[in-house]
């Protein structure tokens, strides 16, 4: 069944290869990672970290920022460089030693 010609076919080809064709490209097709913005940034606090002071938001956006461009540099993800707990909590804390 495969082999033959399958209905609304224009192309022409048998079943399967019309599979290997809609396979192909679907693996040619380039993932691109969201990118981080306002929206995001905004997103991510009001579900993950309502009640930050506004000096902990902008520690937060710079972690965030920084951890989102070491992803793409590293092809990670960004879980992997920080963690969004630890991130958090960095925020929360705002050390002041380097």
């Amino acid at each position: 069944v495969l082999l033959t010609q399958t209905p609304g076919n224009s192309m022409g080809l048998s079943g399967l290869e019309e599979c290997y064709e809609l396979s192909k490209e679907i693996c040619l097709r380039k993932y691109e990672k969201p990118l981080m913005n306002d929206l995001a940034f905004q997103n991510f606090v009001d579900k993950r970290a309502p009640g930050l002071s506004r000096p902990q938001e902008d520690v937060l956006r710079v972690l965030m920022q920084w951890r989102d461009s070491v992803a793409r540099a590293e092809d990670e993800s960004t879980g992997y460089v920080l963690p969004s707990a630890m991130m958090l909590q960095l925020a929360r804390e705002m050390p002041t030693t380097t």
